[in-house]
């Protein structure tokens, strides 16, 4: 199927900016593929105390704990270790951050502006962008401070990761007061990584565009599926003798080089 010539509002400008929105989600996916697979959602544990009078046929989770006498429900959810966040927060912040050229909603905008049979996608791409944030798919009731969607990572990352500031650490702090350190913690990694692979989907249903447009090349996109792995050690080769780059002494100011002699004429 041939793939519809995309039209850019500065084409040259957004064609740079699209090739490096592709390359950057590809160094995102391979930190996400080393990751532990969040997207399983949390795990539950029901301890209920029923009466005799409980235990009929047939009831539903529900029907059990509310005829319970007593009941504890354990929600145990996947955390990162801070190693593996900072990493995930390294390569997810290009995406988020409203300064970025690759701006995920900003790149939403660049791609469909001109090109109406892409406005459906890129509104379910701005929607699942706003689901993924952890405190809209829990449905948490009201606490003190309110809890804002868009907080859980602005706060959490600019209070101990990037742009370190005492205001955003003191906003941090208040929600970890009201709603414990490990949900809050649970918030923001939970939101990190449902995000990062949105970013990582979207690079992925660009391909063929970028492709046609010739600024990322077919190869680059296979070869961009094989499983990267970074060299314990990088080596140098210098190449000295005939033919080679030759060192030559930096002249002093004055015009004496370092050993005192003349500094050669011309270059």
């Amino acid at each position: 199927m041939t793939v519809p010539a995309l039209k850019l509002p500065d084409q040259a400008k957004d064609e740079a900016r699209l090739t490096l929105f592709w390359e950057t989600a590809q160094l995102l996916r391979h930190v996400v593929a080393e990751l532990p697979d969040i997207g399983q959602g949390p795990s539950l544990r029901l301890r209920p105390v029923f009466p005799s009078s409980a235990h009929t046929p047939g009831s539903t989770i529900v029907d059990l704990m509310n005829a319970s006498v007593s009941s504890e429900l354990e929600i145990t959810f996947q955390n990162l270790p801070e190693p593996l966040f900072e990493r995930l927060a390294l390569r997810f912040r290009p995406f988020y951050a409203n300064d970025e050229e690759i701006n995920f909603l900003r790149v939403l905008n660049v791609v469909s502006q001109f090109n109406e049979h892409l406005h459906p996608w890129a509104k379910e791409r701005r929607t699942s962008w706003t689901r993924a944030v952890f405190w809209g798919s829990m449905g948490m009731p009201q606490q003190t401070p309110p809890v804002q969607a868009e907080e859980v990572i602005r706060v959490g990352l600019y209070s101990r990761y990037f742009h370190l500031n005492s205001e955003q650490r003191q906003r941090a702090l208040a929600y970890e007061k009201a709603l414990g350190a490990g949900m809050f913690r649970i918030a923001l990694v939970s939101s990190v990584w449902q995000r990062a692979n949105i970013v990582i989907q979207v690079a992925t249903e660009m391909e063929d565009h970028l492709v046609e447009l010739g600024i990322v090349s077919a190869e680059a996109v296979t070869a961009a599926k094989v499983p990267y792995t970074q060299p314990d050690k990088i080596s140098l080769k210098l190449v000295g003798g005939p033919g080679a780059i030759k060192a030559q002494e930096l002249a002093e100011p004055g015009g004496a080089t370092v050993d005192g002699g003349a500094a050669p004429a011309g270059p």
